[in-house]
């Protein structure tokens, strides 16, 4: 006589099902909104911004790297390099391009005071760029270090593009970045090296390093003050006038459609 085995069955349990199809034309019943999951940290706190630590960070990053992500520059100068390593073509032309740029200047320098020469002999400033505009700049030394200036930059904007396998858009970051950091090494940004900051210097004896230096002070003050909720607060709009501390100029309409200043029109009535 055979025993029959008796093996233990698991209990399964059915996922739940629509027990009828909608009839057509019948309304249909909203489902149920989803209410977000709150953390037990943030639980019953109000008006509370988070992230603060971060956005401090963020915000005093942002005024190194002019408002660029610090991973989006390494992850840019990281492409601009590596493709610039594996190029060794590229890396002759810069260098020849450097080599041609000095003994150029050098000639120059030179040749300052002889026929054909004077300044901006080498190069000359872009339209648009109002640093070395003054007549004071065509003058020695200071128009050499204008030119060496204008030689360097363009000579690091070649660098920085025409480099095959980069990415255009990390293209662009490594030249904006670059050229933010060589604005800021520009010989009119320093008083030694600026000749209209030295002439009013002559002709004020001095004393526009004083006023600015009084301006620092009060800039510093306020600023202090501002955080630490005293009584003199940030500067006032009161501060500037427009047309005397504050230039100002004309506006004009240079562009207009539909969109941006759409027309009146007059609907007649029918009845």
């Amino acid at each position: 006589m055979h025993q029959k085995s008796i093996l233990p069955t698991a209990e399964v349990t059915g996922l739940p099902v629509r027990s009828r199809v909608a009839v057509q034309g019948e309304a249909r019943q909203p489902a149920a909104a989803i209410e977000p999951q709150v953390s037990a940290l943030t639980e019953g706190v109000e008006d509370v911004e988070t992230y603060q630590a971060d956005r401090a960070l963020h915000a005093m990053l942002a005024r190194l790297t002019g408002g660029i992500s610090p991973a989006a520059l390494l992850l840019a100068y990281t492409d601009w390099l590596s493709h610039l390593a594996a190029s060794p073509q590229r890396q002759i032309e810069i260098a020849q391009e450097a080599l041609v740029d000095t003994k150029r200047f050098c000639d120059a320098a030179q040749r300052f005071f002889s026929p054909g020469q004077g300044p901006w002999s080498l190069i000359k400033p872009q339209p648009q760029d109002k640093r070395f505009g003054r007549p004071e700049w065509e003058q020695p030394p200071f128009n050499l270090m204008a030119q060496a200036f204008l030689l360097g930059q363009r000579w690091w904007h070649n660098a920085t593009t025409g480099v095959r396998g980069v990415a255009k858009q990390n293209e662009a970051i490594v030249e904006f970045s670059v050229r933010q950091m060589l604005d800021v090494m520009s010989p009119s940004n320093f008083a030694a090296t600026n000749p209209e900051v030295l002439r009013r210097t002559f002709e004020s004896g001095g004393n526009n390093f004083v006023r600015g230096w009084q301006n620092f002070c009060g800039d510093w003050m306020r600023l202090v003050s501002a955080g630490l909720d005293t009584g003199l607060g940030p500067v006032t709009t009161g501060d500037f006038v427009i047309g005397e501390t504050v230039a100002t100029s004309r506006g004009k309409v240079v562009f207009r459609n539909e969109l941006f200043q759409p027309r009146k029109r007059c609907i007649r009535s029918r009845f």
